[in-house]
């Protein structure tokens, strides 16, 4: 079991799905976490668990799009906990449009939450912790659909195939500083945008064409980001993991 109780880890799109049920696993392994969502609701029921369970926590209402709050957001974890030492960056959105029909600002909207608010949080955890000399750990999140393409989210597939290149060069260029980067592709995992976007008979369906029979749960992909942000993974970095049940083998 990855332990974290030296370390202090930010991670966006914390209120629910992959980034929820991440924050909760590392601060029940002893992290600090600073956890940032746009949604206020979901933050505060995560304020109320991280105090009745005791542990070190603090929710930040955030947009990744915006520089400024992106770098307050970080700046913010360091200025309470003293430290840096992991970033995970969950937060992500999507509209289902066929290609053809979709116009551009609909595409940048996605892309500026996804990719840009990415490299935005990336970014600005990466420079704090040279400043500091702090060896790290920076997870991200794309998709399995990153690799597939997706009908009606041509925007969504190219925002997290940009994720992986994005991740892979932050790697090849922070090598020195003792950063890892890596980078988690899910396959369909139970969430409120999963809900939001794909019907039920589709999850039937993927669960009964992927070989361990399933969709995923959030804690499927925390087990997986604690380990990367823990240093058991101390020699690992520009990886892609494929968590999605062997739905899709590259």
């Amino acid at each position: 079991m990855a332990q974290l109780s030296d370390k202090v880890v930010a991670i966006t799109g914390a209120a629910s799905g992959i980034g929820r049920a991440t924050a909760v696993l590392a601060a029940e392994r002893g992290a600090r976490i600073a956890a940032g969502d746009w949604d206020r609701a979901g933050l505060d029921e995560l304020t109320k668990l991280a105090a009745d369970r005791g542990w070190a926590m603090q929710t930040v209402q955030l947009d990744v799009a915006d520089e400024a709050a992106v770098t307050g957001f970080i700046d913010g974890a360091i200025a309470e906990f003293g430290a840096l030492h992991g970033l995970m960056t969950c937060a992500g959105i999507t509209s289902p449009v066929p290609a053809i029909e979709m116009e551009p600002d609909e595409f940048r909207r996605i892309l500026d939450v996804n990719l840009l608010g990415t490299f935005l949080c990336v970014r600005q955890a990466v420079r704090a912790m040279v400043r500091a000399g702090t060896p790290g750990s920076v997870v991200t999140v794309s998709s399995a659909l990153a690799l597939t393409g997706q009908r009606n989210g041509v925007h969504y597939a190219a925002s997290k195939a940009g994720v992986i290149g994005l991740t892979k060069t932050f790697a090849l260029e922070q090598g020195d500083s003792k950063i890892r980067f890596n980078n988690i592709a899910p396959g369909a995992t139970e969430s409120p945008l999963l809900r939001r976007t794909v019907s039920d008979e589709f999850l039937e369906a993927w669960a009964a064409r992927a070989p361990l029979g399933r969709i995923g749960q959030p804690e499927d992909h925390a087990t997986c980001a604690c380990f990367l942000l823990s240093d058991d993974s101390s020699w690992i970095t520009g990886q892609t993991f494929h968590v999605n049940g062997g739905s899709i083998m590259p």
